[in-house]
C-alpha cells in the first residue's frame, strides 16, 4: 500500500470533511491530532493521523479520506455467517452500525478525559479496537424559545443506554450527522473485536477466519 507523507497542515484538514470545522495540531515528526469537531464526530474524541498516511484510491498525490475507514458492520457479519453457516453471531446485527479499526486510549488529565482513536499503518496485532457508530435518524429534539434547550428523544436514550449495558464502553458520545443538523445523531463509541460476538467460541472463529493461512499452526 502507498503512503502519503504529511507535511503540512492544509493536507491533513483534507483528511476530514470541508463543511465542518476542526483544529488540527502536529505532533512533532509524528503525525497529526484532529479535535474540536463542529459536527460528524464527538466534540470530545481526538483523532491521531500519521505522517505517513494512506493515499486515496484515485490518486497517489491526495490523502485518504477518514470516512473512508469507516465499514459497514452488516457486511462484515453477513460474510462471517456465510463462512460459518450459522445465523447472524451478534446482537449489532441489522442496526447499521459502522466501525473503522485503529487503536483507541483515554486517559484523564487535570480533572478531564481524552479520548484518542488512532489510525496506525501496521498496527502490532493485539492493540486493535473499534471506534463504531450509529446513526439515529430524529435522535434529537430542540425546543423552541428565547433560549432553545436541546434533548434527546427516547429512542436515542434507549440506544446510549443498550450500548452502555453491553459493551461497557469507555468512550460513549453523540455528534450531529452533519453541520447544523436538527435532528440526525451519531452514536460513538469504542469496544474490542472480540465484543461483536455473543460468545467466546465465536470471537475466536472470527480470529481465524480473519488470520492469514501461513499463520496458522
Amino acid at each position: 500500500m502507498s503512503k502519503f507523507a504529511l507535511g503540512e497542515e492544509k493536507l491533513a484538514r483534507q483528511i476530514f470533511p470541508a463543511d465542518i470545522k476542526l483544529d488540527v495540531a502536529p505532533l512533532g515528526s509524528n503525525g497529526f491530532f484532529a479535535t474540536n469537531f463542529s459536527a460528524i464526530y464527538p466534540e470530545s474524541l481526538s483523532v491521531f493521523v500519521p505522517i505517513d498516511y494512506v493515499t486515496n484510491r484515485i490518486s497517489s498525490a491526495i490523502p485518504a479520506e477518514f470516512e473512508s475507514f469507516f465499514y459497514s458492520l452488516n457486511d462484515f457479519l453477513d460474510y462471517f455467517k456465510r463462512l460459518t453457516e450459522i445465523k447472524p453471531p451478534s446482537d449489532l446485527y441489522g442496526k447499521d452500525i459502522e466501525y473503522a479499526v485503529g487503536k483507541f486510549s483515554d486517559f484523564e488529565y487535570k480533572g478531564a478525559r481524552h479520548s484518542t482513536f488512532a489510525i496506525l499503518p501496521n498496527m502490532p496485532s493485539g492493540t486493535v479496537s473499534l471506534l463504531c457508530r450509529r446513526l439515529i435518524r430524529g435522535g434529537k429534539l430542540i425546543t423552541s424559545g428565547k433560549n432553545p434547550r436541546i434533548m434527546m428523544t427516547g429512542v436515542l436514550e434507549e440506544a446510549m443506554s443498550e450500548i452502555r449495558g453491553t459493551f461497557y464502553p469507555s468512550f460513549l458520545a453523540t455528534a450531529d450527522s452533519k453541520p447544523d443538523d436538527k435532528g440526525d445523531v451519531y452514536i460513538y463509541w469504542n469496544m474490542l473485536p472480540s465484543q461483536l460476538f455473543n460468545n467466546p467460541d465465536l470471537a475466536i472463529a472470527g480470529l481465524l477466519l480473519s488470520t492469514p493461512p501461513s499463520y496458522r499452526r
